[in-house]
């Protein structure tokens, strides 16, 4: 059911309220046919809160909506007063406050009384820094009698350990857009429902002197973790072959991983591959730490004549300023086209081999104005679709999905009606090729709910259409015990018929690191690192691919 035309109400305990609730409300006010018709204020006093500004005054918001103060008794309202809000035939009320409604009020709007459930919860979004959780969920609720809720929005975000107050202002942030996001879906027609779920609603217990003692401790222990890494940590990453199928990944069974590269201090990230010229040729993101910025090198695995066994290794094959990684291939035909990522320039380019120029030749700027991350395109049941996250300051390019479609490749693309679809540091991000296996569709994803790119769950798609969709994680993937790389794996894909590529993570830790993080602060160009003579090299390796088509 689409509404071009929506009236809402607000609920609230205090008009000078906090700043995430001003704007929360300020993007509803932004947008078209949306109009508030009435804010109800649930407290007779003000409440002591950090913000309390006329910038921040919600009745100065909207001058002119219906002011009303109601009583609430255990959640219940006044006759008088439910029978005044009866008269307002309002589409959805947003609750700001800390009052646990019930009755028929509930019932009054016709799309109901929304609100986020960490409101009517007691310590709200503290929980799991007290349990050191990796994650944080956070629910936008349909209220429902009797203490039950229908969730219309969830978000698992990433917990910041190393600081409540940030850790609070991220959250904060991130679910601004919520209640936005539910009209633009209520207008398009969006099915938005759930089943019901009980609400948890926790006690206001004191906390002690000596729990918050521990609890400043462990902010202390994260923060000095945190500098440690930042300082002398640096990551170092690997491109392995696994002779498997994509498919076999399912049995969560420990990848068997011949590391591609011999030497350990090497940035090979994101492999995919193609075929040209009677070769396997990998192609994959490389990181010069005098660079800084990554670009796009590829390896050409020789499977005839005397270079047979060997690798030609090519660097730069596609560089820009900006940063670049992530070069998936499409195959479509007899061509093969490239999606490197490139989300600082705000574009999502293809780019297609030519086999006469032997380069990759941009053809298409299919997205324009979105900062796409690790854009994976895959064509399922009649039409192609452009899964990506988008970067952001609030590291949403690790947990907010969004899907684009076409019916042609190089057409026109449109965006998905439930943008986003998916907001979940654990399973959100895309991490290589998505597979089909008993006419199921499986998109593998980035968990990096512990660390970036940590591991990778394949996510079985449950239904996909311009406006619905759905996914269910089935299967966890991580570096096998004993790795060379254990502290991550976060691309995976497709080869040969049975043969997959995977990377790996080592974090390594030494006061030199600390020269090589300098260069952030003053990088060298492509060019003046990688001199002409050093550009193209070919080098023996005991990694024997005779046996690559079996």
């Amino acid at each position: 059911m689409k509404v071009e035309n929506m009236k809402f109400g607000i609920i609230i305990d205090e008009l000078s309220g906090e700043k995430w609730k001003y704007e929360t409300l300020h993007k509803l006010k932004e947008m078209e046919g949306l109009e508030c018709s009435l804010i109800i204020k649930v407290h007779a006093g003000e409440k002591n809160q950090s913000y309390k500004s006329q910038d921040h005054n919600i009745k100065d918001l909207f001058p002119h909506c219906s002011y009303k103060i109601c009583e609430v008794d255990k959640g219940v309202l006044k006759p008088r007063d439910l029978l005044h809000l009866r008269a307002y035939h309002l589409d959805f009320y947003l609750d700001l406050s800390d009052v646990r409604f019930e009755g028929e009020f509930l019932n009054l709007p016709l799309y109901g009384v929304w609100s986020f459930r960490h409101l009517k919860e007691r310590g709200p979004i503290l929980h799991e820094l007290w349990k050191e959780s990796s994650y944080t969920e956070v629910f936008f609720d349909r209220l429902l009698p009797n203490g039950k809720v229908q969730n219309l929005i969830k978000g698992s975000l990433p917990t910041i350990l190393f600081s409540a107050k940030k850790h609070k202002g991220q959250i904060e942030q991130a679910i601004l857009e919520w209640p936005a996001q539910m009209c633009r879906k209520i207008n398009k027609g969006v099915p938005y429902t759930f089943g019901p779920h009980e609400c948890v609603i926790e006690k206001n217990t004191p906390v002690s002197v000596m729990k918050r003692i521990r609890y400043t401790l462990r902010i202390g222990k994260h923060q000095a973790k945190r500098w440690y890494k930042r300082l002398f940590g640096y990551e170092y990453w690997n491109i392995g072959i696994v002779k498997q199928p994509l498919q076999d990944f399912l049995s969560e069974n420990p990848l068997e991983i011949e590391w591609l590269f011999p030497d350990k201090k090497l940035y090979y990230a994101d492999p995919f591959a193609y075929e040209a010229d009677g070769e396997l040729r990998l192609i994959f993101e490389e990181v010069d730490h005098r660079v800084v910025k990554g670009f796009i090198s590829e390896c050409h695995l020789m499977n005839e004549g005397e270079d047979n066994g060997k690798y030609i290794l090519r660097k730069g094959t596609m560089n820009l300023p900006t940063h670049m990684s992530y070069p998936y291939i499409v195959e479509d035909g007899n061509n093969y086209y490239c999606i490197p990522e490139t989300s600082e320039t705000k574009k999502v380019t293809l780019h297609q081999w030519d086999d006469e120029t032997k380069e990759w030749r941009k053809v298409k700027t299919i997205l324009k104005g979105v900062a796409a991350v690790d854009s994976t395109i895959i064509h399922w049941n009649g039409k192609w679709w452009l899964f990506c996250t988008r970067a952001s300051s609030l590291q949403t390019e690790n947990y907010e999905l969004h899907i684009f479609y076409s019916d042609h490749l190089l057409g026109e693309w449109k965006e998905h009606a439930a943008n986003p679809v998916k907001y979940d540091i654990r399973s959100a991000r895309p991490a290589g090729t998505p597979f089909v296996r008993n006419d199921v569709l499986y998109r593998p994803a980035q968990d990096c709910s512990a660390t970036y790119g940590g591991s990778i769950v394949l996510n079985r798609v449950e239904e996909l259409s311009p406006d619905k969709f759905q996914e269910e994680p089935v299967s966890h993937l991580k570096q096998p015990p004993g790795s060379l790389y254990p502290d991550g794996l976060h691309t995976i894909s497709y080869a040969r018929e049975n043969i997959s590529l995977v990377d790996g993570k080592r974090i390594d830790y030494h006061p030199l690191n600390l020269i090589k993080k300098l260069y952030m602060l003053k990088s060298k160009p492509f060019e003046k690192v990688m001199k002409p003579s050093n550009r193209k090299g070919i080098f023996a390796h005991s990694f024997s691919i005779k046996n690559l088509n079996s």
